[in-house]
Formats: structure tokens, sequence, C-alpha cells
């Protein structure tokens, strides 16, 4: 078996290999790692397939991962995707409840804006991030502030049993 010494086109380290490897056209690469890093770092880049609808930049997606946009808009990076969905961004993809200020969805906020951090029912204040805010009617559509009532989490469970009685 002859040995000869070769040089590694991806590493430039020198190796040794068979010289009836080398006459067939192999020992060219010192390990399959450097093998499969050569081959890698050598093929072209896919051309851009998509447009990113935050930022405009071109970028590549498989066909797959095209059909996975469901609303339709593709970006670029989770970063566009964020900012695209905040407030001022892309409307078609902002959550519902952004902008339309009709109180569906911040009723607790202003309830608390209203009414004292404590339950109207027994007082309790210790932790504020506990306390409900209950609709008086039980209507969750009827968010005016006059509806609503804070409420600690034993109070809200008692008000909606004793409406529940009221029924049975």
């Amino acid at each position: 078996m002859s040995i000869m010494l070769k040089t590694c086109l991806n590493c430039e380290q020198e190796f040794q290999a068979e010289l009836r490897e080398h006459r067939r056209g192999n020992a060219k690469y010192c390990c399959r790692s450097c093998s499969a890093q050569h081959r890698v770092s050598n093929i072209p880049p896919p051309e851009p397939n998509l447009c990113c609808a935050q930022c405009d930049t071109e970028f590549y997606r498989n066909t797959s991962s095209k059909k996975q946009a469901t609303h339709g808009f593709h970006f670029c990076s989770r970063a566009c995707k964020d900012s695209a969905q905040r407030i001022g961004g892309i409307i078609e993809i902002q959550p519902p409840h952004y902008g339309d200020g009709n109180g569906i969805h911040d009723y607790r906020k202003r309830a608390f804006e209203h009414y004292p951090h404590e339950c109207a029912d027994c007082g309790y204040d210790k932790h504020v991030g506990v306390l409900e805010v209950h609709h008086i009617d039980e209507s969750r559509d009827n968010n005016a502030i006059e509806n609503l009532v804070i409420l600690c989490r034993n109070c809200h469970r008692l008000r909606h049993l004793d409406f529940l009685d009221e029924f049975l």
C-alpha cells in the first residue's frame, strides 16, 4: 500500500492518503467533516422568492414554508413579524383588540382606573393581581363602568353562584 502526503482542500492541513485513492480522484479532504463543509460552502444560496411585508427585504422560503402563512404575509425574520403586529404595523394581522377602543378588551384597566384596588364585598386588598372584575348584569357585552365591580376571587365566585341560585 503506497501512501502520499496531500493537502486538504477545506482546512489546508496535510494528511496521508493512499495512492490508489489519489488515482481515483479522491483523497481531497482529510476527513468527512471537511468534505461536507467544503461541499456546503460551495453551494450557491437560493434566489430570493419573497419580499418581507415589513422591511421589503428579499429572501428565500421553500414551497411548504410559503404555504404556512395563513394571512398571506411573509416576513424575513421574527423581529419583522413582531413589529408588523404592533400598533401602527400591518392592520390585517394585528389582534382584534388593537385600536378599536370600544371597551370590549380593556374593561379591567378601566375598572381599576375608576374604582379603588380592593374587593367591593369583603375589602381584600393585599394582592392587587388576584382581584377580578365582575360584570354586575352577567353580560360581558355590557362594559359600561357602572356595570363593573372589583372583587376578590372568592367573592367573584360567590356572586356567580348567587346568580345561578336565582334560576334554580
